[in-house]
Order: structure tokens, then sequence, then C-alpha cells
């Protein structure tokens, strides 16, 4: 499966099944990712985050609770939550 399509497949997921997450946590990807991610925020009501390439933008993000997700299909990383897994 391609890394963006993952990327989707994995936020809606997480999103739709993390209930503890606060409500208004964003969905982020890098600009470089697919527009599907940009239609699966959309559906599930969340506010696109967009950022440059590069897992660093998501940090604060992530810390901080305003991001639920954040994808950056490029290097094949998954983030989420505050932690990344290598797909």
């Amino acid at each position: 499966m391609p890394p963006n399509h993952y990327l989707a497949v994995a936020g809606r997921l997480f999103v739709r099944h993390r209930t503890r997450w606060r409500a208004d946590a964003a969905v982020g990807k890098t600009a470089v990712s697919s527009a599907m991610i940009d239609r699966v925020s959309l559906r599930l009501g969340r506010t696109l985050y967009e950022v440059p390439v590069g897992f660093k933008w998501f940090v604060s993000g992530l810390m901080d609770g305003s991001l639920g997700f954040g994808g950056e299909g490029k290097r094949r990383r998954l983030v989420h939550a505050g932690s990344t897994a290598a797909l």
C-alpha cells in the first residue's frame, strides 16, 4: 500500500477510535502528502494542519495535544499522539 494511502486510513482510524483525545485535536500532514488526508480530516470534522516536510513540525502540536495525528509519507513515518512508528 502506498505510504500516503496508509496515512489516510490510519488518521481516520486513530481519530475515530482514540476517544480520549481532545475533540478539537487537528489532523496534520506535510505539504507533499496526499489530498486524501485533507478529505479524511474534512469528513471527520477536524481541522487540517499542514506543515512543511519534516517530522519536527508536528512535535509542539503533539506535545500540547492540539494535534492528534500527523503523517509524513515521504519518509514512511507515521506520527500520532506523541509517538512514532516506522512503517
